[in-house]
């Protein structure tokens, strides 16, 4: 059965990942110290299996090649910055994870690249994945209050730079489209709204820079609310 946008199927989904998602802050900000920071540890436990899960599933599939055999999109930099982040809760992780969570990833569980539906592996991994770095983001930001600092815009810039220019170049080498890239998704997406290639990289990436802004006002009063500290590790809650 394929997959379809807005279907049963992935309507259930991101429903089930904003109910979870509501649970999980509110249960971390009443958690004691100790408690919360166990559960930091296993959510990042829970994290680390993701990628691994997906690998399996491909090659159990047969469907393992050089386009999905490497962690290079960025949702993959926003799984492994949301470890980082969970465990040694340094802010440039938390930053980084935060706003390439909420602008990239948070895209993909809306218009989703795939083409199986429920109960494949390859639906389920996708959304475990996806579904777990944007519950990551809003966990470590509202539910473990670690607040992105005044200057994270000018941080996510340039790790978004970073990552175009690292990957890019790795994409011209290796003949793959990690990030897209060097062309647009298989499936609809917004992408198809933005023009050709290059075109819409450059678009995106104006896009990206206005998303970052939008998404620091809710910080902007969080850090009002919780009068919290903008130090490069935060300690956790007594």
């Amino acid at each position: 059965m394929n997959f379809s946008t807005g279907g049963p199927s992935h309507l259930a989904v991101v429903a089930s990942l904003a109910l979870a998602g509501f649970a999980l802050v509110r249960w971390r900000r009443s958690a004691g110290s100790s408690t919360g920071r166990k559960a930091d540890l296993w959510f990042a436990a829970a994290l680390a299996c993701v990628w691994p899960a997906s690998m399996a599933q491909y090659i159990a599939h047969g469907t393992l090649n050089l386009q999905n055999a490497l962690p290079l999109h960025l949702c993959d930099l926003a799984l492994v910055t949301g470890l980082v982040a969970l465990v040694t809760r340094r802010m440039w992780a938390v930053e980084l994870t935060y706003y390439f969570a909420l602008a990239g990833t948070s895209h993909g569980l809306l218009t989703p690249t795939l083409d199986v539906d429920w109960p494949h592996p390859r639906f389920v991994t996708f959304f475990l994945h996806h579904g777990g770095v944007v519950l990551a983001a809003i966990y470590l930001v509202v539910g473990m209050k670690l607040l992105p600092r005044r200057n994270s815009i000018l941080t996510a810039l340039a790790g978004i730079l970073l990552y175009a220019l690292v990957v890019g170049g790795l994409n011209w080498l290796l003949g793959t489209n990690y990030g897209f890239l060097c062309a647009k998704p298989p499936t609809a997406s917004v992408l198809d709204h933005l023009g050709p290639w290059p075109w819409y990289v450059v678009v995106l990436s104006g896009i990206a820079a206005t998303i970052f802004v939008l998404l620091y006002q809710p910080v902007r009063w969080l850090r009002a609310r919780e009068s919290a500290p903008v130090d490069d590790r935060i300690p956790d809650n007594p």
